[in-house]
């Protein structure tokens, strides 16, 4: 993989199909930076990126959007790196993505969630390096 290459994995994650309605308003519930994912929760929360890590996840917990597309867009400088759908099939829907971060890079990575018609539903900022 050549330098500054990002690349993505996507894993989707089924929600409890079966549960009730978890709150009236439909949304982002929860949405954090991670350095792991566990038994469907994020690990390792994190605020400010350290310079050498290799990977970073993005968690987001969705409430009331079933039947609708939901996208994780990685953005770094600015710039649309990434973007990742996400068709929400239930009432409460945890879905993440992460990226691989190549060696130097530094600023700030932006991941907005969007839902089918571009509306904004959550805005994250994480800064990357020292």
């Amino acid at each position: 993989m050549g330098k500054g290459v990002i690349t993505a994995l996507l894993v989707l994650v089924g929600a409890w199909a079966a549960a009730p309605a978890l709150a009236e308003e439909s949304g982002v519930a929860r949405g954090v930076y991670a350095t792991g994912i566990q038994e469907r929760e994020p690990t390792g929360l994190v605020t400010v990126l350290p310079k050498d890590s290799e990977r970073v996840y993005f968690y987001t917990e969705l409430r009331n959007l079933a039947g609708q597309t939901v996208t994780h867009r990685w953005q770094h400088g600015g710039q649309t790196v990434l973007e990742i759908p996400f068709e929400v099939k239930a009432a409460r829907w945890r879905v993440w993505s992460s990226k691989e971060i190549q060696p130097g890079v530094t600023g700030e990575l932006t991941v907005l969630v969007v839902d089918g018609n571009g509306k904004e539903l959550m805005r994250a900022v994480l800064p990357v390096g020292p």
